[in-house]
């Protein structure tokens, strides 16, 4: 299948909206293409449940006027005349959607931006959900810390300081991927411990050392601290507790290091 085959066209041959020889070029294309397949899927899935779940508000009577006016504005034709209320409607209608504009535009402009931890911490629990959802947890397969360290630091710009072994942390070391975070290139050493998957997240990070910092994110519990030049960031869906011990462990290792 072409490699810039639309979303759009998925869409719309899911709405019914494409004529009868681009359905059949597409229902080739998704015999022939399993990612494609399983693309539409999704899309039939998103639909299914804004059909079963979403709110639906009847449009005001003045909708319908506007898409008309729109309508006959598009083929080119002069409006039928309206009464003079329509006319002074439709000024205090452009009137309303100015303002609205400039105020959403000056929402948007005061908004407070996302501060820059929250924004790293958001983003590795993404690529831990998607690592342990796609079932690819580990690029290299090892139980040895050291060898993990050193696989990831020659495919790395840093060296990725050795985790901790079971004598500092009860947890099984399952090995290394090479990840990304913010479209900065990260190293991730994958634990297991208590049957529950533990990421450990390490990238360069220019600011001074801190002290850890923990918190809840979308489910999962988030620890963070920078030292050395390097911030690590622990995720899992463990609770605070057994986590925050995992965490001490590897604190007192690195630090160690």
């Amino acid at each position: 299948m072409e490699s810039n085959f639309e979303s759009q066209r998925l869409s719309a041959f899911l709405d019914g909206a494409l004529d009868e020889s681009q359905q059949r070029a597409t229902r080739a294309a998704l015999r022939s293409d399993a990612g494609l397949r399983s693309e539409l899927h999704a899309l039939r899935r998103v639909r299914d449940a804004v059909h079963a779940h979403a709110v639906l508000y009847p449009a005001p009577e003045r909708l319908a006027e506007r898409l008309r006016l729109a309508a006959v504005l598009a083929r080119g034709a002069a409006p039928a005349p309206r009464p003079a209320r329509w006319r002074f409607g439709w000024a205090r209608a452009a009137a309303a959607i100015a303002v609205a504009g400039l105020a959403a535009w000056g929402l948007v402009a005061f908004m407070p931006k996302a501060d820059p931890d929250e924004r790293l911490m958001d983003a590795a629990v993404t690529s831990h959900v998607r690592a342990t959802r796609q079932a690819r947890l580990v690029d290299l397969s090892s139980p040895d810390r050291g060898a993990v360290a050193a696989w990831l630091s020659t495919r790395l710009p840093f060296y990725a300081s050795p985790g901790a072994d079971n004598s500092v942390v009860e947890a099984g070391l399952l090995g290394g991927r090479i990840d990304s975070l913010e479209g900065r290139s990260t190293a991730a050493m994958v634990y297991r411990l208590d049957g529950h998957v533990v990421d450990v997240f390490v990238l360069p990070m220019t600011t001074g050392d801190d002290a850890v910092s923990t918190s809840s994110l979308r489910g999962y519990t988030v620890s963070h601290w920078t030292h050395g030049g390097l911030r690590w960031c622990v995720v899992s869906d463990l609770s605070r507790k057994p986590l925050a011990a995992f965490v001490e462990g590897l604190r007192q290792a690195v630090d160690a290091s």
